[in-house]
């Protein structure tokens, strides 16, 4: 098994107020039962509104498995 992470820096050009559960795809992905091959944190720093603000730089990491 091989575990990949990678961090990335975002410049934001518009204000970015998301998640999984406002697209109906991604949500009945995430609700389904089974092991994720993904896993991926939020925006860093965490803004306390929940409101990424457009031209700051954020990181976020995502990581995943091969088997």
């Amino acid at each position: 098994m091989k575990c990949f992470e990678l961090t990335c820096t975002a410049y934001l050009k518009r204000d970015i107020s998301y998640s999984m559960a406002q697209d109906e795809k991604l949500k009945t992905l995430h609700k389904e039962i089974g092991f994720k091959h993904y896993t991926f944190d939020n925006f860093y720093p965490i803004q306390r509104d929940g409101i990424y603000k457009e031209g700051n730089i954020y990181q976020i990491t995502f990581q995943s498995i091969i088997i």
